[in-house]
């Protein structure tokens, strides 16, 4: 029981203490092990040769942050591992990757994924992913990593409009606004939805 404090706060300063910066965490002094034994604890690892570099990297990135941001880089980095373990099982080292076929291969089996990922996960995967090549870049000695993803990558989300105002609103709108210019004041009812705007200005 002793032996399972000391390792828990181990972990716990290592990957959630808000003092320690990137820097520190990459030459903090606490074993690796036992981050990698925290991440081997909430999921069933995937027994790839390149998980361990890709839990260190993430527990680098991630040391400050919540545990939402390390379940994020995790559910990243694994959706890729198995990618490459289904269709690429021959990379076992990191010198291996390249964009084509082992990324650009990944970024469209996630986009063909049932039931299909919104495109704010998409993007914020191939961000993580990025970010954690980076890191490996650095630690690793590996430059070609960083040039595995680029912006052009990273999907671009849908701009939501607001719906335009029905008739009604727009006729209470113009009643609430009479004799207020649209220097001067703002309707409360459009809080300047389109159409209403034109409309109260052209009353």
């Amino acid at each position: 029981m002793g032996h399972t404090n000391i390792q828990t706060n181990g972990i716990r300063s290592y990957l959630f203490s808000g003092r320690l910066s990137r820097v520190h965490a990459r030459r903090c002094a606490t074993d690796p092990a036992h981050s990698l034994g925290s991440a081997m604890r909430h999921r069933r690892p995937l027994h790839h040769p390149l998980e361990p570099c890709f839990e260190h990297a993430t527990a680098s990135l991630t040391a400050s942050r919540s545990h939402s941001s390390v379940r994020a880089y995790r559910a990243t980095f694994r959706s890729f591992l198995r990618y490459l373990t289904a269709h690429h099982p021959r990379i076992r080292r990191l010198p291996q990757l390249r964009r084509d076929p082992h990324v650009l291969g990944w970024l469209a089996d996630s986009r063909s994924h049932l039931p299909p990922l919104s495109k704010s996960t998409l993007a914020t995967r191939a961000v993580n992913l990025h970010r954690l090549l980076e890191e490996l870049a650095w630690s690793k000695q590996i430059p070609s990593l960083m040039h595995l993803l680029s912006r052009d990558d990273v999907p671009r989300c849908d701009k939501s409009f607001p719906a335009p105002c029905s008739p009604s609103r727009i006729n209470c709108c113009n009643t609430n606004c009479a004799g207020a210019t649209t220097s001067s004041a703002t309707c409360c009812c459009c809080n300047g939805t389109p159409g209403c705007a034109s409309a109260s200005a052209s009353t």
